[in-house]
């Protein structure tokens, strides 16, 4: 995933979490320096742009994901996909410190 700047078109941050296709990003609900991301590789990642760092991660046990939501109520990730059902992820104490 690369991360670019609106306004001036510049790369800011070049983000290499999933092995294959990536089917889904998205700013988090309430924090927006937070990103989530799910991939062809079964992956979920959490993402914080201002520390650079995975904050989070889940891996779904076959089959590949396409697409993903968020609850705004508990911030729940949900996952669907090809021979995979729908999945709630569970991201309680997520953010750290929250």
């Amino acid at each position: 995933m690369r991360i670019w700047a609106r306004n001036s078109r510049q790369l800011l941050q070049q983000i290499s979490v999933h092995q294959k296709t990536v089917s889904r990003v998205f700013p988090d609900a309430k924090l927006p320096n937070y990103i989530h991301s799910c991939s062809h590789d079964k992956s979920v990642h959490a993402y914080d742009l201002k520390t650079d760092k995975k904050v989070n991660f889940h891996q779904a046990k076959n089959g590949q994901l396409f697409d993903m939501g968020q609850r705004k109520d508990n911030g729940d990730l949900i996952t669907c996909g090809a021979n995979v059902p729908i999945s709630y992820w569970d991201i309680k104490g997520f953010p750290p410190n929250a």
